[in-house]
């Protein structure tokens, strides 16, 4: 694995390479060992509790870590779990409204220009989508949390059935 991250740094640098990289990197290495038709591919979302306001999508907003709204970022993050074992192949972090409205926020974090609001569901079906595109065979399992409850139902109807089963 450290081998396939020094490759995909740029001049073999570690101070400067792409963090976009990185699912690409670990999901591609978490296949060769753990691909099996019958995985699941786990979606959530968890906060982390922090001080401040500097850091990227902090805000004050509901955690589950907290069971409370409290300043945290959340990230949402997708999990491919099969017979063979598990590992994170995906990842977003929630940037909450406040932060998306303001761009000099945005830019003093060094978030690019393209980035627009997304909520955590709709983050999470980026990741379902991308999985789909990139060939990862799994069937979906759903964490049961507030933050996808009401597009649950919506996203099943508008699913291709023969790309995945419901867990």
């Amino acid at each position: 694995m450290r081998r396939r991250l020094a490759i995909s740094v740029p001049g073999g640098n570690r101070r400067s390479w792409d963090a976009d990289a990185l699912p690409d990197i670990v999901r591609d290495y978490a296949l060769e060992t753990l691909a099996d038709p019958d995985a699941v591919l786990v979606l959530d979302e968890t906060g982390f509790l922090k001080q401040g306001k500097a850091s990227c999508g902090v805000g004050r907003q509901y955690t589950g870590s907290a069971g409370k709204i409290t300043n945290c970022q959340i990230g949402v993050f997708a999990s491919y779990v099969s017979r063979h074992g598990h590992a994170f192949i995906d990842r977003a972090l929630y940037l909450p409204k406040a932060w998306t409205d303001d761009r000099d926020r945005l830019a003093a974090a060094h978030v690019p220009q393209s980035v627009r609001f997304a909520t955590k569901p709709a983050l999470a079906r980026t990741m379902i989508e991308r999985a789909i595109a990139q060939n990862v065979p799994f069937c979906l399992g759903w964490q049961p949390t507030a933050f996808m409850a009401w597009e649950t139902s919506r996203w099943r109807s508008n699913a291709q059935p023969k790309a995945m089963c419901w867990v």
